[in-house]
């Protein structure tokens, strides 16, 4: 798919594969499940009018095949290698070898036929040559289109996300980034049953407080030992993917690596689309020290540990002297207090 001149600054433009056929009694015959294959492209909020779609149609072949493609077809031969060459060098997939394809087909032009009741219409791309036509049908949902087949109507902006985004795009002002929350991607990348399994076992539970605000356990003291400085996963910039979704265990999303900081404070930073906290490089500090929020109800010791503390990692707090001694001061009995009591 290639989007057109105005989204050239995009990185949704690409290729994706689907199923492999093979060269039998001079026909193409592609696999039993090719029906099933659901291929996805990431583009802009709008069709853009110039964009188009190229369909190649390619032939994976075994070791013998290649030894038979070499000795009848040596020209062809050199072509698939030096393809297959091009495209290792520029990273892309290189499986298949090619045998035929379509001129570049306007996308827009095919939605002024009539959809069928799941939105889709019928497209046929003849190939090249006279070699017969690649069929396949549909979609292109928007922003909106996008809430309504995959969170059921819902809008992003009804979650729990922040409503401000502190990302931008490096190249495209137009790009927007939208915020949401677990739930939202839990049902974005089709994980119904993971989503059920939070809602089950944790917000159903009475006894599970999600908000942070009533959740102080029912103790008189509390020591705690938090790493504040090492960079943490605290959240992601994603983008829909160019990728084959027939597997139900692939996502649809991807990490956004043109993704950037806007706006954010001044202790985050970013890196391929991952966004990080102060923490302790599993927990953001905004987790590690949520304790402090107890301290009108609870006696709280909170013993925080910079970067260049041997403790600093989740789980190795006690290689810091400090939180040795402070648990060992709390687990020790006095001669005083034994005898008063």
């Amino acid at each position: 798919v290639d989007w057109g001149e105005a989204n050239s600054s995009r990185v949704e433009s690409g290729e994706v594969s689907t199923c492999f056929g093979q060269i039998q009694d001079g026909n193409l015959v592609f696999e039993d499940d090719a029906d099933d294959d659901v291929v996805q492209f990431g583009g802009p909020e709008t069709l853009p009018e110039e964009a188009t779609l190229k369909a190649y149609v390619t032939e994976s072949l075994s070791s013998g095949q290649w030894g038979r493609d070499l000795f009848l077809h040596i020209g062809r031969f050199a072509k698939n290698i030096a393809k297959k060459v091009k495209n290792s060098w520029q990273g892309r997939n290189c499986e298949g070898f090619h045998r035929a394809k379509t001129d570049p087909s306007n996308i827009a032009s095919w939605f002024e036929s009539e959809a069928d009741d799941d939105g889709f219409v019928t497209v046929e791309l003849p190939l090249r040559d006279e070699r017969g036509k690649v069929t396949f049908k549909a979609k292109f949902l928007n922003f909106e289109g996008v809430c309504s087949e995959w969170l059921d109507g819902q809008s992003l902006s009804s979650g729990e996300a922040d409503a401000g985004v502190p990302v931008k795009h490096t190249q495209c002002e137009e790009v927007v980034y939208d915020g949401a929350d677990m739930k939202q991607m839990l049902k974005l990348e089709r994980l119904e049953n993971h989503l059920k399994w939070w809602q089950t076992y944790y917000e159903d539970d009475e006894l599970f407080d999600q908000t942070g605000e009533s959740d102080c356990p029912p103790v008189k003291r509390i020591l705690a030992f938090a790493a504040v400085e090492v960079p943490t996963a605290a959240a992601f910039a994603m983008r829909i993917g160019n990728k084959n979704v027939s597997n139900p265990l692939e996502t649809r999303f991807e990490l956004d690596q043109d993704a950037v900081l806007s706006g954010a404070s001044e202790d985050w930073t970013m890196s391929n689309g991952v966004i990080n906290k102060p923490g302790d490089f599993v927990l953001p500090a905004s987790s590690t020290c949520h304790v402090e929020a107890w301290s009108d109800k609870v006696d709280v010791t909170l013993i925080k540990l910079e970067a260049s503390s041997p403790g600093s990692r989740h789980g190795t707090e006690l290689k810091d002297k400090r939180c040795w001694e402070a648990l060992k001061e709390l687990l020790t009995v006095s001669a005083d207090a034994d005898t008063d009591a």
